[in-house]
């Protein structure tokens, strides 16, 4: 097809199961793709590329409570010799602050990003995890997900230097 304007709800159909049967994708990837075509579709709409309401013909997998999860986890073993490399080779770089914060502080990659360097007191050895949608750094949970995290001393040499 050269022609967005032949585009039809069978044809939407097909390559959800051609994604679904040859592209060997999870339930969550299928639905994340899908979801990302019906919006895409909808813009082709508002420039009249596509037929008037072809979004609609977009079908998205429904998911089971707890399936859009991710469960890999590194192993306590795994993350002590990426800590030891960091340590190492990498010592306060960005990587090792970042992983040693995930590990040892059980952040998420979120709000580790969000993290701004005032949110870091060396004098009580904690930090702050704040929800900032407005200057870019969301945390997952919003307001909810704000929270004080203790540190151990390791972990504030490593933010010190």
């Amino acid at each position: 097809m050269t022609n967005l304007n032949d585009l039809t709800g069978r044809d939407l159909h097909r390559y959800r199961l051609w994604r679904r049967e040859e592209g060997d994708i999870a339930p969550v990837t299928e639905k994340t793709q899908m979801d990302t075509l019906r919006v895409f579709i909808r813009w082709c709409e508002s420039v009249d590329a596509v037929h008037t309401d072809l979004f609609t013909k977009v079908i998205s997998p429904s998911l089971d409570s707890g399936e859009n999860v991710r469960d890999v986890k590194v192993d306590s073993e795994a993350a002590e010799k990426i800590l030891d490399h960091l340590n190492t080779y990498e010592y306060a770089s960005a990587r090792h602050v970042c992983f040693r914060l995930m590990w040892r502080a059980a952040l998420r990659r979120g709000p580790v990003v969000a993290l701004d360097v005032g949110d870091y007191n060396p004098d009580d050895q904690s930090l702050e995890v704040q929800h900032r949608a407005e200057s870019g750094t969301p945390i997952k949970n919003k307001d909810r997900g704000e929270r004080y995290i203790a540190l151990t001393d390791e972990t504030c040499s490593v933010l010190d230097a």
